[in-house]
């Protein structure tokens, strides 16, 4: 049985790199304070543990994750949580995935992504013209 999620997660769609156990390329999907769902052809094992580092849109560095750990794994996708990051890393994550709190909130990252929030549900990610 799995233990239910702490944090909020965010649809997502943008590049990370992993090192550890098994370094790699891949795509995060889904995003939250304490953990991504990641997709790459690297294979992974639960336990593994990997340094992760986001490639999030709109950011020069990408965000590092010292420590993360896999939780689940179905074929090239797989859930890592968050087990160490820095406090400056972390102000950063928060200020990505948490833009100013409101019952509708829009947050435009630069002109190609968008992430909504809406009263209640998951933010969806939509692509604008």
């Amino acid at each position: 049985m799995t233990k239910p999620r702490q944090h909020l997660r965010y649809k997502v769609e943008f590049p990370a790199t992993s090192a550890g156990d098994h370094a790699g390329m891949g795509i995060v999907y889904n995003l939250g304070v304490g953990g991504c769902k990641m997709v790459s052809h690297r294979k992974v094992k639960c336990g593994n543990l990997l340094s992760v580092h986001l490639n999030v849109p709109e950011q020069h560095t990408p965000i590092s994750i010292l420590t993360a750990k896999v939780q689940w794994v179905l074929k090239h996708r797989f859930g890592v949580e968050f087990l160490e990051i820095q406090k400056v890393e972390q102000a950063r994550l928060e200020r990505f995935r948490d833009p100013q709190p409101t019952s509708q909130h829009s947050c435009i990252l630069g002109t190609r992504l968008r992430i909504l929030l809406l009263d209640g549900h998951l933010p969806t990610l939509s692509r604008t013209i």
